[in-house]
């Protein structure tokens, strides 16, 4: 299919050019007959001519101006609906780089000393997949799959952070309490579950962190060939730059 360009084939345009034909023609006939230049039955015929043509030609372009009208308005739909993905996208970003920062701020013994992560919802912070099955038209479904594994992947950083949280409220914070007060010695067990559950919530975040990026140049690359001439939304990932 192809790519959508809003700004050519304007019926309103052609519907004047078309208008001012046949006011020519009119004119041109009235001064030939004027003159004598043609038989005066012609002026009849040829305004019989331009009556039927105006009525075909009128119905005509009142089809494609309703035609265009339409492509224009599902155009302006469908920008929007990409430039609601990309925010989406830059919004996780964000949430990811915030993960990253805090993660890397960790000191001493990082998976014992590291707190629980506390965040805002994320949940409500998804793509819907539906509104984006357009993109299949313009021969994007690559994209359109690796999208939805990207919402996957952001949905299992954030489970992942959840089972750090939990373990280290209910375990590892418990634990380092009885330590200190020694009430309890120290549990290798937890020790071990909080060394793997901090390395695979790190692990995690930084892979999330970067797929997001590399998957808003690509949404920016589809948008800039559907809409070549409409910039695209531009927020930036506020401290992409921060390691």
């Amino acid at each position: 299919m192809k790519y959508i360009r809003t700004n050519i084939y304007n019926p309103y345009f052609l519907g004047v050019i078309y208008a001012i034909l046949a006011l020519n023609i009119w004119y041109l006939s009235v001064v030939a007959v004027e003159n004598q230049s043609i038989p005066k039955s012609y002026d009849y015929i040829i305004k019989v001519i331009i009556g039927i043509t105006s009525a075909f030609f009128g119905a005509y372009f009142a089809l494609k101006l309703r035609e265009y009208e339409e492509n224009k308005k599902e155009a302006r739909q469908r920008l929007n609906i990409l430039n609601k993905c990309l925010f989406t996208l830059y919004r996780q970003g964000n949430a990811a780089d915030c993960f990253k920062l805090e993660i890397n701020k960790a000191k001493g013994r990082k998976h014992l000393d590291f707190p629980a992560i506390i965040h805002a919802d994320y949940s409500a912070l998804t793509q819907n997949m539906n509104e984006l099955n357009f993109l299949i038209e313009f021969g994007f479904s690559r994209f359109l799959m690796n999208l939805s594994l990207e919402q996957e992947r952001f949905e299992l950083m954030l489970h992942t952070i959840k089972l750090r949280n939990e373990l280290y409220i209910e375990k590892v914070q418990p634990m380092m309490n009885s330590v200190i007060t020694r009430r309890a010695g120290f549990n290798a067990q937890i020790d071990e579950d909080a060394l793997n559950a901090y390395n695979e919530m790190t692990k995690m975040v930084a892979n999330c962190f970067d797929s997001i990026k590399n998957t808003i140049d690509e949404l920016l690359d589809v948008h800039s060939k559907i809409y070549p001439n409409d910039r695209p939304l531009d927020v930036g990932i506020n401290r992409s730059n921060n390691e």
